[in-house]
């Protein structure tokens, strides 16, 4: 699993220049520069002005008895969304800018809570399975022992 983050790391970083440099070319390097300042101060702004409503959202929602799940996956994606765009390059700073586009957002969310969902399932039918397994069912004690302690099934 490490290997498979540690290469895939690697080949954002190199999507991520070959973007940088072509984009430079076709333009200037101030162009890309300015971009990457631009993008940058945007998430950061997306950031201060999203984090302190997303608590709020919460607190109403529990407040309503209803579980905050939509507002806390789309608290999650707009910090996504706000991390992207101030890491440098074209390719982040695009998917960044999608992730705040409400209908992507939504179409995301769904994803994320279907892909939640099957791991929760999982989860449950292999707890299942194990507690299925390991239950012992001993019988309860009839009545106090002789001697006055629990467990009067117990042969002296």
């Amino acid at each position: 699993m490490l290997w498979k983050l540690l290469l895939l790391l690697i080949l954002v970083v190199a999507a991520e220049l070959c973007a940088l440099v072509g984009l430079a070319q076709a333009t200037s390097v101030w162009v890309v520069v300015l971009v990457i300042l631009a993008t940058g101060v945007g998430g950061v702004l997306l950031v201060v002005v999203e984090g302190p409503q997303v608590p709020r959202r919460i607190l109403g929602e529990l407040s309503e008895a209803r579980l905050p799940t939509d507002s806390l996956l789309n608290a999650v994606l707009t910090v996504v969304a706000a991390a992207l765009l101030i890491s440098p390059g074209v390719l982040a700073d695009v998917v960044g800018l999608l992730l705040l586009l409400p209908p992507v957002r939504r179409h995301v969310r769904l994803v994320v809570k279907g892909w939640m969902q099957r791991k929760v399932d999982r989860r449950v039918e292999v707890f299942r399975k194990f507690v299925g397994r390991r239950i012992v069912r001993r019988k309860p004690p009839d009545k106090p022992s002789e001697d006055g302690r629990d467990g009067g099934n117990q042969v002296p």
